[in-house]
Protein backbone atom coordinates (compact mmCIF):
# COMPACT_ATOMS: atom_id res chain seq x y z
CA UNK A 1 0.00 0.00 0.00
CA UNK A 2 1.17 3.53 -0.77
CA UNK A 3 2.54 5.60 2.10
CA UNK A 4 0.34 8.74 2.25
CA UNK A 5 3.17 10.78 3.81
CA UNK A 6 5.43 10.38 0.75
CA UNK A 7 5.19 12.60 -2.30
CA UNK A 8 4.81 10.95 -5.72
CA UNK A 9 8.50 11.68 -6.45
CA UNK A 10 9.54 10.04 -3.17
CA UNK A 11 7.30 7.04 -3.88
CA UNK A 12 8.94 6.56 -7.32
CA UNK A 13 12.42 6.95 -5.81
CA UNK A 14 11.66 4.11 -3.39
CA UNK A 15 10.49 1.80 -6.21
CA UNK A 16 13.74 0.10 -7.25
CA UNK A 17 12.17 -1.47 -10.37
CA UNK A 18 11.00 1.96 -11.57
CA UNK A 19 14.40 3.52 -10.85
CA UNK A 20 16.22 0.76 -12.74
CA UNK A 21 13.96 0.79 -15.81
CA UNK A 22 13.32 4.54 -16.06
CA UNK A 23 16.68 6.02 -15.14
CA UNK A 24 18.57 8.17 -17.64
CA UNK A 25 21.25 5.48 -17.90
CA UNK A 26 18.63 2.85 -18.80
CA UNK A 27 16.87 5.06 -21.37
CA UNK A 28 19.90 6.82 -22.92
CA UNK A 29 20.37 4.27 -25.73
CA UNK A 30 16.69 4.67 -26.73
CA UNK A 31 16.69 8.49 -26.98
CA UNK A 32 14.87 10.25 -28.43
CA UNK A 33 11.84 8.32 -27.27
CA UNK A 34 9.38 7.88 -30.12
CA UNK A 35 5.69 7.55 -29.37
CA UNK A 36 3.70 5.38 -31.79
CA UNK A 37 0.89 7.06 -33.69
CA UNK A 38 -1.95 5.18 -35.38
CA UNK A 39 -1.39 4.99 -39.14
CA UNK A 40 -4.91 6.23 -39.85
CA UNK A 41 -4.56 9.38 -37.73
CA UNK A 42 -5.27 12.39 -39.95
CA UNK A 43 -2.85 15.34 -39.96
CA UNK A 44 -3.57 18.13 -37.52
CA UNK A 45 -5.85 20.84 -38.90
CA UNK A 46 -3.71 23.45 -37.14
CA UNK A 47 -1.29 25.22 -39.46
CA UNK A 48 0.65 27.03 -36.73
CA UNK A 49 1.55 26.19 -33.16
CA UNK A 50 2.64 28.56 -30.39
CA UNK A 51 5.69 26.43 -29.73
CA UNK A 52 7.53 23.59 -31.36
CA UNK A 53 9.80 20.93 -29.97
CA UNK A 54 13.22 20.33 -31.44
CA UNK A 55 15.23 17.44 -30.01
CA UNK A 56 18.54 18.89 -28.91
CA UNK A 57 20.22 15.65 -27.91
CA UNK A 58 21.01 14.41 -24.45
CA UNK A 59 24.57 15.64 -24.04
CA UNK A 60 23.60 18.14 -21.32
CA UNK A 61 21.92 15.32 -19.37
CA UNK A 62 24.88 13.05 -19.98
CA UNK A 63 27.22 15.59 -18.35
CA UNK A 64 25.02 15.82 -15.23
CA UNK A 65 25.04 12.03 -14.78
CA UNK A 66 28.77 11.98 -14.08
Amino acid sequence: MRNPTLSPAQTRAHDSDFVTRCSFAALRARLPLLWPVPADLPPSPKKLYRSSYVYGGYEDLNNRAK
